[in-house]
C-alpha cells in the first residue's frame, strides 16, 4: 500500500522508505515492526542452518543449539535464557522474547567463553556471535524507551549521542545488507529477505525521523524509538480478547461492549502469555488506585529467612540439570551465581563490616571477566565456597523436590554439618569476640548467603517442574480453529 503512496524499498538501487503526505506535504516515515523483524530474522537462520558474513565467514544455527545442550549437560546456564522450548520454537513463533533471547548479547559472551575454554566444537564462533551482538543492538536502537539506560545503543537519540548512533546505524545497515545464504546470493534479495530489509528500513527511517524532527523543525529534543512499535496495540487487543472469555475472536458488538468496560474500569494490562509485554509506562486507558505498597527494613528476618527471599523469583535460570562433579565450567558459572547471591544480600544487612567480606575485587572466573562492563559484584572467596558446598550437596544427595518440611532447612543443616570453613579470617574473629556465641554475625551471614542460593536454587526447580507439565495445546491450535477453521 506505501509503495502506491511513493514510498520504495529496492535497497540500495531504488531506496525512498518514506513518501509525502497529499495535503500537508511532509514526509511520512515507514516503521516496520522490530519485533516482528527480529522473529522473521530468527526464522531465517533457523531454517537455512548458515549464513555468511560480508566477509564470508559463516555463521551457523548449529553453534546456538550445541551451546544449549552443553548448559543442558553441565547443569548450568553461562547466564543466557537459551532452552529447548528457544531451539524448538515453531509452537511458540510468535513468541517475541524466545527470538531476542536467542539473538541477544547474553548468547554472544556464552558462545565467546565457549571458545576461551577451548570447549570441543566452539573453535570458530567469531561469526556467529558477531551476528547476535549486531542484531542485539539494532532491536535495541529500535526498543529504547527512555532517553537513559544501562545499555549504550537503548538510549534515545539526541544531540549527545547522534553521532555514535549514526555511526552503529551505518554499520549495522551495511553488515545486514551484505549478508549472503549458503547459495551466494544476498540475503536482502531473497525471498527470505523481509526480516533484515525491514531492520534496515527501521533503522534508515530512524536516522531521517533524528534528523526532520529534532535537528531541523525542532520540535522533539531526543527519539524514543519504542513509541513506534505496536506493542501498544497488541497490549490494547490482547485485553479486548480476554474480555471475551473463551471466544477471542470477538463481533463488532463485543468489541464495542468491552471496549467501554476497560474504558471505565482500569489500566490495561497485558497477559502474561501473550506475545508481547508492556515494557515502557505508556498509559492506556489508566485510572490510577492511589495506593502504595513499602518494603519494611530488615537485617534478618526473625522468624524464617526463606521466607525473606521468597521475592527473589529472579528469571535467570541457572541450574538446569544433575550432574555429580563440578566441573571447570560449573565453578565458572557458580562465581557468577555467587555474585548476585552478593548483591541481594548486601542490601538485607546494615554492617558495613559484614558487607565488605562479601565481595572482593579480583577474581580468576573467565565468565565475569567476559560479561563485566563495570557493574558485576566479584563474591569473596567465601561466599563462593559457600555456593560451591550447597551444590555439591544438592546434586550428591539429589533430594526429592516434593518432600515434606522445610527443605531450605535440610540442605542448610547438611551444610554446616559438612563444613564450617566460612569467612574465617582473623579479622571476622575479632569482630564477633562481643557477640553471642552461637548466633553472632558471622552465623547469620552464612545463613543469609545459603538461605539466598537454596531459595535461587528450588525456584529453578519448581519452575522447571511447571514448565515440564504444561501443554500448550491451546496455544497450538488456536489460530488454526478460529481462523483456519480446522
Amino acid at each position: 500500500m506505501v509503495t502506491a503512496l511513493g514510498a520504495r524499498f529496492d535497497y540500495p538501487h531504488d531506496f525512498k522508505p518514506w513518501f509525502t503526505h497529499p495535503n500537508t506535504g511532509e514526509k511520512v516515515f515507514v516503521m516496520w515492526d522490530a519485533c516482528h523483524m527480529v522473529k522473521l530474522v530468527r526464522n531465517t537462520f533457523s531454517d537455512k542452518r548458515i549464513l555468511f558474513n560480508p566477509d564470508k565467514k559463516p555463521i551457523q544455527w548449529e553453534l546456538i543449539e550445541k551451546l544449549t545442550a552443553i548448559q543442558s549437560s553441565e547443569g548450568l546456564t553461562v547466564a543466557t535464557k537459551v532452552t529447548q522450548r528457544h531451539i524448538n520454537y515453531h509452537n511458540d513463533k510468535m513468541k517475541v522474547k524466545l527470538a531476542v533471547q536467542v539473538l541477544s548479547t547474553s548468547v554472544c559472551h556464552g558462545l565467546m567463553y565457549c571458545t576461551r575454554k577451548n570447549i570441543p566444537g566452539f573453535e570458530d564462533t567469531n561469526a556467529t556471535s558477531q551476528f547476535c551482538l549486531i542484531i542485539n543492538d539494532a532491536f535495541d536502537m529500535l526498543n529504547s524507551r527512555h532517553r537513559f539506560s544501562k545499555s549504550i545503543y537503548n538510549h534515545g537519540i539526541s544531540a549527545d549521542n547522534c553521532m555514535l548512533f549514526e555511526n552503529k546505524i551505518l554499520f549495522t545497515i551495511d553488515y545486514l545488507s551484505n549478508l549472503y545464504d549458503s547459495t551466494g546470493q544476498r540475503l536482502i534479495e531473497t525471498n527470505r529477505k523481509t526480516g533484515f530489509l525491514g531492520l534496515v528500513i527501521d533503522l534508515t527511517n530512524l536516522l531521517n525521523l533524528y534528523e526532520e524532527y529534532v535537528v531541523k523543525s525542532k520540535v522533539l529534543k531526543y527519539i524514543l524509538s519504542y513509541k513506534f512499535s505496536q506493542d501498544h496495540l497488541e497490549t490494547f487487543f490482547g485485553a479486548i480478547r480476554r474480555r471475551g472469555g473463551w471466544n477471542n475472536n470477538p463481533s463488532a458488538v463485543q468489541f464495542k461492549t468491552a471496549y467501554k468496560r476497560l474504558l471505565v474500569k482500569h489500566q490495561i494490562t497485558s497477559s502474561s502469555s501473550g506475545n508481547c509485554g508492556i515494557l515502557d509506562a505508556t498509559s492506556i486507558l489508566h485510572v490510577g488506585s492511589g495506593t502504595t505498597f513499602t518494603t519494611p527494613d530488615t537485617i534478618i528476618p526473625e522468624e524464617n529467612v526463606y521466607s525473606a527471599f521468597t521475592s527473589i523469583a529472579h528469571d535467570h535460570a541457572y541450574v538446569n540439570g544433575n550432574i555429580d562433579n563440578i566441573s571447570p565450567y560449573v565453578e565458572d558459572v557458580l562465581n557468577y551465581i555467587a555474585g548476585f547471591v552478593v548483591r541481594s544480600v548486601s542490601k538485607r544487612i546494615t554492617c558495613d563490616f559484614c558487607r565488605q567480606h562479601l565481595a572482593t575485587s579480583e577474581t580468576t572466573s573467565a565468565l565475569i571477566n567476559l560479561k563485566n562492563r563495570g557493574g558485576l559484584i566479584i563474591p569473596s572467596p567465601s561466599v563462593v565456597f559457600i555456593c560451591k558446598k550447597l551444590e555439591s550437596i544438592i546434586r550428591i544427595n539429589k533430594y526429592n523436590f516434593s518432600v515434606k518440611g522445610n527443605l531450605c532447612q535440610k540442605i542448610f543443616h547438611q551444610l554446616m554439618l559438612n563444613c564450617l570453613d566460612f569467612f574465617n579470617d582473623q579479622e571476622m574473629t575479632n569482630h564477633i569476640k562481643q557477640q553471642d556465641l552461637i548466633d553472632n554475625h558471622k552465623y547469620q551471614l552464612i545463613k543469609l548467603v545459603a538461605y539466598n542460593y537454596i531459595n535461587l536454587r528450588l525456584r529453578h526447580e519448581a519452575r522447571k517442574i511447571n514448565q515440564s507439565s504444561q501443554t500448550n495445546v491451546r496455544q497450538k491450535y488456536n489460530r488454526l480453529v478460529l481462523f483456519a477453521h480446522q
